[in-house]
């Protein structure tokens, strides 16, 4: 009787301890800026907060893309994980637009191609090396 009791009382301190983590970890994975309390963005102009979104978006992969035979600076933040933190703070305000989704549709197509190119990384690094040894070791 009292292993049944021991138990019972095993299984629900874990069923309570297992759905108070999922309680507190949901939301921080999902809506991080919320977690921390931060209110969503309210914005008067939603067209002008996507197309600059949207520029924002281009820019920084352009960016990335050109900065691929270059070693990233200490502290280097990869641009896209700022942007998911604009893009999610829009949702109230503009998540009614044509374009919001497809901004997201964008961002990761944008990702993923350049998940692919920073495979290239280590190639694009030593072409720049070779680049610069000729361009040092050439006769003037």
């Amino acid at each position: 009787m009292g292993r049944r009791i021991a138990l019972g009382i095993y299984w629900l301190l874990t069923v309570w301890l297992a759905s108070f983590a999922l309680i507190s970890v949901i939301p921080q994975v999902f809506w991080p800026a919320e977690a921390r309390g931060e209110a969503p963005a309210v914005v008067e102009d939603c067209d002008e907060a996507l197309e600059t979104l949207h520029a924002q978006l281009l820019t920084g992969a352009s960016d990335e893309i050109a900065a691929l035979g270059e070693p990233p600076p200490p502290g280097h933040e990869p641009f896209l994980e700022a942007w998911d933190e604009r893009y999610r703070s829009l949702h109230v305000s503009c998540g009614d637009r044509r374009a919001y989704p497809l901004l997201n549709r964008l961002r990761h197509a944008l990702g993923t191609e350049l998940g692919r190119a920073l495979t290239a990384a280590p190639l694009a690094r030593e072409i720049r090396t070779a680049l610069d040894h000729d361009a040092s070791s050439r006769p003037r």
